[in-house]
């Protein structure tokens, strides 16, 4: 992602990427995860955005029936290698699912990841499970399998939550289309390939659309 991606502790950086920490490697459910790490740092269009220093365009607003809030921290504007971190909130309880949207369209799920999916500390249910009024931050404090750094390409990207009151953890989402990058119309987009989607009842005995809610937030990676 400009953003964030998948990567292991040895590997090239993409966008915001998923680092692994004391040594632990990816798991190996997804046959794209080592992939990604190879995406070209400085494509032209990151070129471009990067050169371009104006000021992030406004934060799209979509469906929220949950009240849904999401923070980048330190900032939505960071220089390469800063280590971040997202807050989420939502009047709800429920699942959430971060995307990122890179400067070049490339759509990446980076919460719940593959590190975090394998991780042994789970006892106590989902990590991406949120309580309702709840600012709950990821990494979560004290993680101690990977961590969010961001990395090339450089330019605008966007990150997306997807809350959902059914237990969610993988969505799958199209790229966005080269013309929409870098605008509000980039969330709509996923937002509507999102609500599209079916997710199977807890019993597993039928699939079912789900309500979603979903906040977006622009971000710089300089």
């Amino acid at each position: 992602m400009s953003g964030f991606s998948r990567r292991r502790s040895s590997g090239s950086r993409l966008g915001i990427a998923v680092q692994a920490l004391l040594g632990a490697a990816a798991l190996a459910g997804d046959p794209s995860a080592n992939a990604a790490v190879h995406v070209p740092e400085k494509p032209a269009a990151t070129q471009q955005g990067a050169t371009a220093e104006s000021r992030l365009p406004s934060d799209p607003e979509l469906k929220n029936d949950a009240g849904l809030t999401l923070d980048i921290l330190p900032s939505a504007e960071v220089e390469l290698g800063t280590k971040l971190s997202f807050v989420v909130a939502s009047k709800r309880s429920g699942y959430v699912v971060l995307v990122d949207v890179d400067p070049t369209g490339r759509v990446t799920q980076f919460l719940p990841n593959f590190l975090s999916l394998g991780a042994d500390g789970l006892k106590e249910g989902p990590e991406n499970r949120i309580a309702p009024n709840a600012p709950t931050t990821f990494p979560q404090p004290g993680a101690k399998t990977y961590e969010f750094v961001a990395s090339p390409p450089v330019g605008v990207g966007l990150v997306v939550a997807i809350f959902s009151e059914t237990s969610l953890d993988i969505v799958d989402l199209p790229n966005v289309p080269a013309g929409l990058v870098g605008q509000a119309e980039a969330a709509a987009f996923l937002g509507d390939a999102a609500s599209s989607l079916m997710i199977m009842s807890p019993d597993g005995s039928e699939f079912h659309k789900p309500s979603f809610s979903f906040s977006a937030r622009f971000y710089r990676v300089r």
